[in-house]
């Protein structure tokens, strides 16, 4: 007699869908926060941490100028931003790519007539005096 397995895995829990995005307001602009994902996916490791959040800039509106300590990538899928780093700024396009290093300050303004869309990639160092 042969045992069968019951399969317990679902692709569903696997997925997050867009149209039950949980947007909120944080820096002047509208933050899913993707990962950590609570009780599915940990980000977070002993010596870092990473998280990813689909960031929208609505026209006219900004992310306020703020520093942190975390490294970030902004990995732009739509609109036009002109995102500000120490006093300089660069115009960003859908496809560019923004490294926007640690203990920097910077923000990014919708100047456009639609949304600005993006992912922000985040990480850190939790020890950074350590040697790895």
């Amino acid at each position: 007699m042969t045992t069968m397995l019951m399969n317990t895995f679902d692709i569903e829990d696997t997925i997050r869908r867009d149209e039950a995005a949980d947007y909120r307001s944080e820096y002047n602009c509208h933050l899913w926060r993707l990962f950590p994902w609570k009780n599915r996916v940990e980000t977070h490791r002993p010596l870092t941490g990473m998280g990813i959040i689909k960031v929208i800039v609505r026209p006219g509106e900004a992310i306020l100028e703020h520093v942190h300590d975390e490294e970030e990538v902004f990995i732009m899928l739509a609109g036009r931003g002109i995102l500000e780093i120490e006093s300089q700024t660069a115009e960003l396009h859908a496809g560019d790519i923004a490294y926007i290093p640690r203990n920097i300050r910077h923000s990014l303004v919708n100047e456009g007539t639609e949304d600005v869309c993006f992912f922000d990639v985040y990480w850190d160092n939790r020890d950074a005096n350590s040697e790895l």
